[in-house]
């Protein structure tokens, strides 16, 4: 005689255990109207008892459901080899080794040329270390090292490890540097700034081009000729800039020695005498993770941290992965990008003024040419002029003139370039697309260098010129 529960829908057989689960019919019975529940539930018979119904049936189906799986589980793994087994993987997981978290890879650009005239560059790098002698030891994906001179190297970068955290407050120094972080109590003569990756760095006021919000307008590097503080309503106030705290500025004007505190303060900008910044030999400027840029002397790269002099002769330390980016200066290449100016001048047809930039088009947009992205240049606008002083030893000037992609149609240009006020070289004609010509000249006897865009016959009309790869060599 058959079993009528064996093919029942209600219930669930494994092998030969069979576990009953409950159906809403049965559960009916049992909560609706004529079971033993009802008198209960007569006040408020709709929704109370559709919901315990539904309650039940739930709670009953994951038990079941439960159960089975235990069932099967037990006929598959015996006792024995079942705690076997979870005795042999609570003594695996211990032993696992950690794992290694992969290190940061490089770019690196050497001062070497292909037979295209550009420079050579590294991928996928490690750094191993660097020695007293002043050599950079690398290793690739192979395993092969690879030794190098620190003068030898132009630029480092790797992928950012971490979007940068957004800092209150920038201090901009001469030299170019940015530290951001947060302003601390300072006494005369000098200001605290405490930052992420550096702790708390003590800055003399002379060295000190400005300070300002990240969100405001540049602070010129040159001296100002007085100190001159920005309110955040548009307002402005001259004076003498006396000390710098952590809620507060103290400030000096005809109203009196006065506080004014940071949360009403746009940027300032700080005038008088200026501090000589100078370091000897190779100096890497440092990119931080945190936003910032920092130069220093004396590099040593060990154990995953960089150590150098900052122009005090201070010991620093970073940790390389707070830094994204190096760039030796000092080396045998030089970027002219690096170089401050002596002189700028731009005429425009139509009275518009268009700065010098660096390391971008002059529509600060990245430097594109026949397709091609480059990395380190000038943009400059037809009509404009720069001057630069050259210090002494370098031998060569390595650039390529073009028209940025973005002056099609219309863009036309002529580049000149003057040593100690004669032409050196003229170019032909410019118009976007065309091939890209390398150019090397001597530099033997040049103190000063001077670059001019010139109009080709269009009125200036997208005249966006790009000086590309523009380097100086020793």
């Amino acid at each position: 005689m058959s079993n009528p529960g064996r093919n029942h829908p209600s219930t669930t057989q494994r092998g030969a255990a069979t576990t009953k689960i409950v159906s809403p019919r049965s559960a009916r019975r049992r909560f609706g109207p004529g079971g033993s529940w009802s008198r209960l539930w007569r006040p408020c018979r709709g929704w109370c008892i559709r919901q315990r119904t539904r309650a039940f049936v739930s709670f009953k189906n994951r038990c079941a459901a439960r159960r089975n799986t235990e069932i099967v589980a037990q006929r598959r793994w015996p006792g024995r080899a079942r705690h076997a087994v979870y005795a042999l993987c609570a003594f695996a997981l211990p032993l696992r080794p950690a794992v290694a978290h992969p290190a940061r890879c490089w770019t690196v650009t050497i001062a070497r040329l292909t037979t295209a005239g550009r420079f050579i560059r590294w991928h996928n790098l490690t750094v191993v270390g660097s020695t007293p002698q002043g050599r950079l030891t690398l290793r690739d994906r192979a395993g092969q090292s690879r030794s190098i001179a620190w003068a030898d190297v132009l630029q480092m970068t790797t992928p950012p490890a971490a979007p940068p955290t957004a800092a209150p407050w920038q201090l901009i120094l001469r030299n170019g540097d940015i530290l951001c972080g947060q302003p601390m109590n300072a006494g005369p003569g000098q200001a605290v700034f405490s930052v992420r990756d550096l702790g708390l760095i003590h800055v003399p006021i002379q060295w000190i081009a400005g300070l300002r919000r990240k969100s405001s307008t540049a602070i010129p590097i040159r001296p100002a000729a007085e100190d001159i503080l920005y309110f955040r309503n548009g307002d402005r106030l001259k004076g003498a800039f006396l000390t710098l705290g952590s809620k507060a500025v103290r400030w000096s004007s005809r109203l009196g020695k006065i506080q004014i505190p940071l949360t009403r303060v746009d940027h300032l900008v700080l005038g008088g005498p200026v501090g000589k910044i100078s370091s000897k030999g190779v100096v890497i400027r440092l990119q931080l993770a945190g936003g910032g840029v920092w130069s220093a002397s004396h590099p040593q790269w060990t154990k995953g941290q960089i150590h150098c002099r900052d122009w005090l002769g201070h010991s620093l330390v970073f940790p390389s992965a707070a830094v994204d980016q190096v760039t030796v200066r000092g080396g045998r290449v030089q970027w002219l990008a690096a170089l401050t100016p002596t002189a700028y001048r731009q005429v425009s047809y139509f009275g518009g003024h268009w700065p010098l930039v660096v390391n971008r088009n002059v529509r600060h947009k990245p430097l594109r040419v026949d397709q091609q992205v480059f990395t380190h240049g000038l943009g400059m606008h037809v009509g404009a002029a720069v001057t630069y002083q050259l210090p002494g030893g370098f031998r060569w000037l390595f650039f390529a003139p073009a028209m940025d992609d973005t002056a099609r149609p219309y863009g036309q240009a002529k580049v000149l370039v003057l040593a100690n006020g004669k032409v050196l070289y003229q170019s032909p004609v410019l118009t976007p697309g065309a091939p890209i010509h390398r150019i090397r000249l001597s530099l033997r006897g040049v103190r000063n260098l001077e670059l001019k865009a010139l109009d080709a016959g269009h009125y200036g009309v997208r005249g966006y010129v790009d000086w590309l790869d523009a380097a100086l060599w020793r």
